[in-house]
């Protein structure tokens, strides 16, 4: 059920003085473009002063691009820290409305809603490119969800309508 996940990078006092000093000591290791951005869960600290400090240690030799960066640097702002870490993924949370159930072309009451076959699939550490078995795919709710993080996708079932089900939506989302 995440939505986003970072590498950790380092994490410090809010004061530009000490995430400048913790920045350098944790250079980053991905090359491309860059943009960095703060959230907040506290008041009384100015994130932009955060990410001008973030930026000038992190954007030197680096071109930023805030629309479409390859490394976003993301930080975490609370009273009395700065967590830092680098975006490895994000889970676009209007697509799970685009494959609700009934927009399916094979339906049955036993279908899994796509949250919760996405929670499934990344509970089996499966990776782009990887092979995801379910030996009962039912409706193929488990299935497309692996689909649409890159792995390759293999279903079995005792039920022949199911397989045929299941093979019909494969293809209605091109999986």
């Amino acid at each position: 059920m995440l939505f986003r996940s970072d590498r950790f990078v380092f994490s410090s006092k809010p004061e530009p003085k000490d995430i400048s000093k913790s920045a350098v000591k944790n250079p980053l290791i991905e090359k491309g473009t860059i943009a960095c951005r703060c959230k907040k869960r506290c008041n009384g600290i100015d994130s932009d002063i955060i990410v001008d400090a973030l930026a000038d240690v992190y954007t030197k030799k680096r071109i930023v691009s805030l629309d479409d960066p390859d490394i976003e640097l993301r930080g975490l702002i609370t009273e009395d820290q700065v967590y830092v870490g680098v975006k490895v993924s994000e889970t676009d949370v209007k697509s799970f409305g685009r494959r609700k159930v009934q927009k399916r072309p094979f339906v049955l009451p036993i279908t899994m809603h796509p949250k919760f076959a996405r929670a499934l699939v990344n509970l089996s550490s499966i990776r782009k490119g990887g092979v995801l078995l379910d030996p009962f795919c039912g409706t193929g709710g488990i299935l497309i969800e692996a689909g649409f993080v890159g792995a390759k996708t293999i279903g079995s079932d005792i039920e022949e309508k199911m397989i045929t089900g299941c093979k019909e939506t494969l293809y209605f989302y091109k999986i």
